[in-house]
């Protein structure tokens, strides 16, 4: 039985920003299916904050003759910026709805 080798995602994420717009890669996984949930995690930050904020980051699957490999890239500081306003913006809007005042 395989041994699965842990992803230093701290790591690739750094690799990722010191290179904007470069593929990276991430892991080999066994399956394209197994990389598609790896690229809805890494997209979506789904328990990976270091490719916060979701939106910051694309990923990928690419067919390799034994596995798939997931790659990363970051999209740079003006994509990031305009993510984490907006996401301040919607945290500190409040919105009333119905009910008298």
């Amino acid at each position: 039985m395989k041994r699965r080798i842990q992803t230093d995602h701290m790591q690739v994420a750094g690799n990722c920003r010191q290179q904007p717009g470069e593929w990276q890669h991430v892991r080999a996984v066994a399956t394209d299916d197994y990389g598609r949930k790896e690229v809805w995690r890494i997209e979506g930050t789904y328990r990976l904050a270091a490719y916060e904020p979701a939106g910051a980051f694309e990923a990928r699957t690419r067919q390799r003759d034994m596995d798939t490999a997931v790659e990363a890239r970051w999209l740079g500081p003006d994509v990031e910026h305009r993510l984490r306003r907006t996401a301040n913006t919607t945290d500190t809007t409040t919105t009333r709805t119905g009910g008298a005042s």
